[in-house]
This record gives C-alpha cells, sequence and structure tokens, in this order.
C-alpha cells in the first residue's frame, strides 16, 4: 500500500495502517499568528522637546505661589509658557543666568 493511498478518514483505516507498518505522515496543524497591534498613546499630548532628555525633580512650594503660577499661566503668560514645568525651567535659567 502507497502513501497516497492511505485514507485518514476513519480510525479502523488508522489501526490497519499500524498493523501493516505503514507509517502515515502527519502535517502538523496551521496555527493563526495574533497580530499585535501598536497601543495607541493615551492621555494628554506631551508639549516636551522629543530630542531633549528630561529628569523628574521635585520641590515643596506654598500654596499660594502655586496658585500665583496657574494664574499667571491662564492669564498675563498665556501663550508665551505652555505648563508649569516650562515656567520652572524659564525661572531657574533666568535665575541661574543672573548669579552666574
Amino acid at each position: 500500500m502507497k502513501k497516497e493511498d492511505i485514507q485518514r478518514t476513519s480510525f479502523s483505516q488508522i489501526r490497519r495502517n499500524k498493523e501493516q507498518g505503514v507509517v502515515e505522515q502527519v502535517t502538523p496543524p496551521v496555527q493563526k499568528q495574533s497580530v499585535v497591534k501598536p497601543i495607541a498613546r493615551q492621555g494628554r499630548p506631551t508639549k516636551k522637546d522629543p530630542n531633549q532628555n528630561y529628569v523628574r525633580i521635585g520641590a515643596l512650594v506654598p500654596e499660594a505661589m502655586r496658585d500665583r503660577m496657574h494664574t499667571a499661566l491662564r492669564t498675563y503668560l498665556k501663550g508665551t509658557h505652555l505648563s508649569i514645568d516650562e515656567l520652572i525651567t524659564v525661572a531657574i535659567t533666568n535665575y541661574l543666568d543672573l548669579k552666574e
């Protein structure tokens, strides 16, 4: 019996093939590969420069100072500084430039 003549439809045929010593070639089932979708960035869009490395620092400021910064960003500094981080960076840079 040739391999081409082997029928894989019933268990009796499989048993008969084993008794006759015919080796049936079994192809492994094709597995579906899951497609990994890139996760979209969530949250607010960033205002950081992608070419600049940033480091997080922490500072304790009085609540009145924080309120003043928020008020300034929303009124007379609107459009010049986008966030408190940028405002603090400019303020520290100006202060260090004055002291040098």
